[in-house]
């Protein structure tokens, strides 16, 4: 019976994979500036430089939307974290560390959707190459990322009165986390498809489907329930 491998063996028998996908990701990312989004002349320097120090009052923004961008950055700020294991262990100028110094670049400069879209694109493919690898492995890994999930800022102040406001109005919630990440990327790998877990492996896979299940069958009503009457609730009182 073969051994597993451990974190950085597998990630070094990625890395052709890795290095292909850098490659694709630098011929498709278009590079951006803030001023792209913001007209330049609505610009003010902080009252330390002569103008004026930013109010809460000058947003715009409704609570739903000021919610969504504040959970947004603060998970974005906090992701450039979660690279020690490939920085500790690969020279910078291989394929992940070449991604890694991409993807904190592109984090911090808090880039566009489109640009999130090739992160996913560059991770989906990876990641679909791991369960290719070591199948066992890997869907035990996939397993406990979807059952255990949280957003990287989980900890943050108010992040969870945010996700909250989010979900009763339909930013993101237990549906749109079903319907919109895990089941596309699901099918991509051909999680209930494939035929190459052992025993252990076809294990897991029985009880990611039946997470799955009563995610769709039980959570999600009882959620969506208890949002209704809350939103209800809400008009009658307005």
């Amino acid at each position: 019976m073969p051994r597993d491998l451990i974190q950085r063996e597998i990630l070094t028998e990625l890395e052709p994979i890795a290095e292909d996908c850098v490659h694709r990701h630098l011929s498709m990312t278009k590079d951006w500036h803030p001023h792209d989004y913001i007209p330049w002349e609505q610009g003010r320097n902080f009252a330390m430089l002569g103008g004026i120090d930013w109010d809460p009052d000058q947003s715009r923004l409704s609570e739903v939307a000021k919610a969504a961008m504040i959970t947004n950055l603060l998970t974005e700020d906090n992701l450039p974290s979660y690279h020690r294991e490939i920085s500790g262990n690969f020279s910078r100028d291989g394929a992940w560390g070449t991604w890694i110094g991409r993807w904190i670049a592109d984090k911090m400069s808090q880039r566009i959707a489109a640009d999130e879209n090739l992160h996913m694109i560059f991770y989906r493919t990876v990641c679909g190459a791991a369960l290719d690898l070591v199948p066992d492995q890997a869907i035990e890994a996939v397993d406990a990322i979807v059952r255990n999930f949280q957003m990287p800022g989980a900890g943050l102040p108010n992040f969870r009165r945010h996700g909250v406001l989010m979900a009763k109005h339909g930013v993101y919630d237990l549906r749109q986390h079903l319907e919109e990440v895990l089941a596309p990327v699901l099918r991509q790998w051909n999680i209930f498809g494939r035929n190459d877990f052992t025993a252990r492996g076809e294990q897991v896979r029985e009880w990611l489907a039946t997470y799955l299940d009563d995610l769709e069958r039980v959570r999600i009503p009882e959620f969506e329930e208890q949002r209704d009457r809350l939103l209800a609730r809400e008009r009658a009182r307005a």
